[in-house]
């Protein structure tokens, strides 16, 4: 629904991709991919315990990739929002307000810093395979193996 970008999609389109796109910003455009994913998942598995607890993770992620979107801007909440709802870019409200917040809490650096390891985290959560258990494997069979 919301790649139908040239009016076919009516009222109800529109109305979606502006409160999708007014929240997440340029990431509004992955809300239905995580939808279509978290319903295959859930009529594959039929566990809606973990669907809720994995939706939520998503959802957080994708705030957090909207955090990160919005940094190199520097733009204030209500111009992340307005950017967001107007011309699809930025991190729009959700984005705008956790680098806000970010950034005045531990500076830029800081802040991509922290929202990266966040992001990685969350998406070991989702999937349930430890990057970092991964990552360990990988090393101890490139350099360490005889």
């Amino acid at each position: 629904f919301m790649y139908v970008d040239y009016g076919e999609g009516g009222f109800v389109n529109k109305w979606i991709k502006n409160v999708f796109c007014g929240l997440f910003g340029v990431c509004g455009y992955f809300v239905p991919v995580v939808m279509a994913g978290m319903s295959a998942y859930i009529i594959k598995t039929k566990d809606t315990q973990k669907f809720w607890v994995k939706l939520g993770l998503m959802l957080l992620a994708l705030a957090n990739v909207s955090a990160l979107v919005n940094l190199p801007s520097g733009n204030d909440i209500s111009i992340s929002f307005f950017l967001g709802y107007t011309d699809r870019v930025g991190g729009g409200l959700l984005g705008g307000c956790i680098s806000v917040f970010m950034v005045k809490m531990v500076q830029t650096i800081a802040s991509y810093i922290i929202l990266s390891i966040t992001l990685i985290i969350l998406a070991s959560l989702v999937t349930g395979v430890s990057i970092f258990s991964e990552l360990g494997k990988w090393i101890r069979s490139t350099f360490l193996s005889s």
